[in-house]
């Protein structure tokens, strides 16, 4: 037999060719058929986030469930980072700042404690599986945050304290900033201003910067920060920050100027999707109150860098102003890997007296529920509720498969239906008549494309001449299950 070219063409979603012919092709006994190419358009899986799917219920400490309203809107494969996107920001954006404890004072502030230094993180592995990342940051001073922290002229002390180390008098160049962001979950930032001496010409600038400021640090100022304080000399008024505009804080009942004192407590906190500032009285107010708050949205994604500087400095001695229990946080998920956690001690407020937020270290088992099993599967797992325990304060629970929406599968199998091949397959454990394996796939303008460049023929198992008017053939993930296709798919095969 010389050789016989056959072209199958096919609109089947399940990717069946079912080829007839109205002439007997006559294939002899002994003979062979390779793949010669192949053309198909994957389809695309969509899921449809509505009022039937869009919940995601999660619980940080048993018993406290938070639920994660998603957006209404179609994914496919062109816009899963979108879904991905939205997961993140709505599963962040309602991580409380109380752990469902009654307040019974409502002069008190919340009770920021176990939720503290939590986030989420949904990403595609290497692997091209979904996973849910989880961490919860410890809030540390900045000497043990290094390697991620840059300063200059200040010295600081494993317990958070901060003051001027060298640098020429009146000079911009005393700073300390983190180049790794802000937790994005719920975090917090904390220090109390001490030995701060009236008409030192001091100006204190402490926030949360849209940049890393990674810049000169003489040319920063207030428009880069995204909320924080600029406090001068003692007894002069604060300015409050909100979104790079600076505005003279006042007291919400009398309308006076609130003015800089020593031993207050500055807070920067992020919960519920918003920015948090508050300045706590810790000598005449012990029960928590603040004296101002200042609050802004928070994008998820947003990245924001702690930073505090000291500019234009007229002091004497390095002991005219003190920064004292300084502690932040930054995002785990910018470490040189997910595991790169920092293991240090978790500050203790000691005898500070406000009621300002603590951080509560206490382990606990946590669980993922995604509402409806469409939003689930789409993303490869197998179940859509798990529970499993956090173990050093991190979990990382990752799809059973890797979603096709996005993702090619690793190879594709052509089988032959209507023909026999003496061809073998260890899963099935079995003959199955199988004509290809397509391992290297390339990709252009949506559709696969095998072209082989040497055909591999493969012996047909028929002893005898065979009269055929029909030639069936599918084509199989990796695993031997269906696959789905759009539109047109075309093979050709040569017999010989």
């Amino acid at each position: 037999m010389s050789n016989t070219l056959v072209r199958l063409s096919t609109q089947d979603e399940k990717s069946v060719f079912d080829g007839d012919l109205y002439e007997d092709l006559v294939i002899p006994a002994k003979a062979s058929v390779a793949l010669q190419n192949l053309t198909i358009l994957q389809a695309e899986e969509n899921l449809i986030v509505d009022n039937t799917n869009d919940e995601i219920e999660f619980e940080i400490y048993q018993g406290k469930p938070l639920t994660a309203t998603l957006t209404t809107a179609t994914y496919t494969k062109t816009n899963l980072n979108d879904l991905l996107d939205d997961i993140n920001a709505k599963m962040n954006g309602v991580i409380a700042n109380t752990d469902g404890l009654p307040v019974t004072n409502t002069n008190y502030e919340p009770l920021f404690r176990k939720y503290n230094g939590s986030e989420y993180n949904m990403n595609i592995s290497k692997t091209g599986k979904v996973q849910l990342q989880y961490v919860k940051t410890p809030r540390l001073a900045p000497v043990l945050s290094l390697p991620y922290i840059v300063g200059k002229n200040i010295d600081i002390t494993s317990a958070g304290t901060m003051k001027r180390d060298g640098g020429t008098q009146g000079d911009d160049d005393s700073y300390v900033y983190s180049t790794k962001p802000f937790v994005m979950g719920a975090g917090s930032i904390i220090c109390t201003i001490d030995d701060l001496l009236a008409g030192a010409g001091i100006d204190i600038i402490m926030g949360l910067s849209t940049e890393n400021p990674d810049i000169t640090p003489g040319v920063y100022d207030e428009s880069l920060i995204k909320i924080g304080l600029n406090m001068k000399s003692l007894n002069e008024q604060m300015i409050g920050i909100i979104n790079g505009v600076a505005t003279p804080l006042v007291e919400p009942v009398a309308n006076t100027p609130i003015i800089t004192r020593n031993k207050f407590t500055y807070t920067f906190e992020l919960f519920n999707g918003i920015l948090h500032l508050g300045m706590y009285n810790t000598n005449s107010n012990p029960s928590g109150t603040a004296r101002f708050k200042l609050e802004t949205q928070y994008t998820y994604g947003e990245e924001l860098y702690p930073i505090i500087m000291m500019r234009k400095t007229d002091i004497v001695s390095n002991t005219d102003v003190v920064l004292k229990k300084v502690f932040w946080m930054t995002s785990q998920f910018y470490s040189t890997s997910f595991n790169d956690t920092l293991n240090s001690p978790v500050y203790n407020e000691g005898n500070i007296t406000a009621r300002v937020p603590t951080n509560n270290s206490d382990q606990t088992d946590m669980s993922v529920k995604f509402s409806g099993t469409s939003l689930s599967e789409y993303l490869g797992f197998t179940n859509s509720v798990y529970n499993l325990p956090a173990i050093d304060n991190t979990f990382n629970l990752v799809a059973s498969v890797p979603n096709e929406s996005i993702f090619l599968p690793q190879s594709v199998v052509v089988e032959l239906m209507s023909i026999p091949l003496k061809s073998y397959d260890t899963d099935t454990h079995s003959r199955k008549s199988i004509l290809a394996v397509i391992p290297n796939l390339s990709q252009k303008q949506n559709k696969v494309i095998y072209e082989a460049p040497y055909p591999l023929y493969i012996a047909l198992n028929n002893d005898k001449d065979l009269l055929i008017r029909n030639i069936k053939a599918r084509l199989l993930n990796d695993d031997l299950s269906e696959m789905a296709l759009d539109g047109i798919a075309n093979m050709t095969l040569l017999f010989k």
